[in-house]
């Protein structure tokens, strides 16, 4: 399963945590903005995860990795 919403879209998500269960989770949520301004690690913020680590632990019982991470959503279609 393949995640690609804007950050601001996750809470939505996770209310279908269930459907989520045992499933291999692509994460390309980025906390950036489009100018490559925003909280995310490397930047100055207050974040100490990544999203994916968000995700992660929010999906507790999917596996979650992380890609395509600066190809905002717009994009991927």
């Amino acid at each position: 399963v393949m995640i690609a919403t804007p950050y601001e879209g996750l809470d939505e998500i996770f209310h279908h945590e269930n459907a989520f269960s045992g499933k291999f989770v692509i994460s390309c949520v980025s906390n950036l903005m489009p100018d490559f301004t925003g909280s995310t690690i490397g930047l100055a913020t207050k974040r100490s995860i990544s999203v994916a680590e968000e995700i992660a632990q929010r999906l507790p019982s999917a596996r979650v990795v992380e890609a395509f991470n600066l190809a905002f959503a717009e994009n991927l279609k």
